[in-house]
């Protein structure tokens, strides 16, 4: 059962359905969420203002690199919202990935991981719903 918080900047986004995904560090432990599993998003956990946003079921889990100051992301494997192929993705790619995770374009998702995670984070992609169809190529 995985629980994850979210930033209030994306609360609404994940309410809305705006937001099909999430990007996260690999865990200590190793464990990774698997397809099928009900995944609990919320917002400001462990705090008194702690909200449950929505419970979605896992829909895919992909292993992702972000190169934030070469603007480059890597995808190991094919997902449901993005190529199926393994590479780096294309500028148009890049956008559509940062708008289906709460940002305005590739250069607030490309500052934003930047000054959270450094020059290169190495994460898993879990995607819990199919992208709305005005963000569909």
């Amino acid at each position: 059962m995985p629980a994850w918080n979210f930033k209030t900047r994306f609360a609404d986004l994940v309410v809305s359905g705006a937001k099909v995904h999430t990007i996260r560090a690999p865990r200590k432990d190793g464990r990774l969420p698997k397809v099928g599993d009900p995944a609990y998003l919320y917002t400001g956990m462990r705090t008194r203002e702690c909200r449950l946003l929505r419970v979605a079921k896992v829909e895919a889990v992909t292993d992702i690199a972000i190169f934030p100051t070469s603007g480059r992301i890597y995808i190991k494997r094919g997902s449901l919202n993005h190529r199926s192929g393994e590479g780096f993705l294309t500028e148009a790619e890049n956008n559509r990935l940062a708008r289906l995770d709460g940002f305005d374009g590739e250069l607030e998702f490309f500052n934003w991981f930047e000054e959270y995670h450094g020059e290169t984070f190495f994460a898993h992609l879990i995607e819990w719903a199919k992208a709305p169809a005005d963000l569909l190529p």
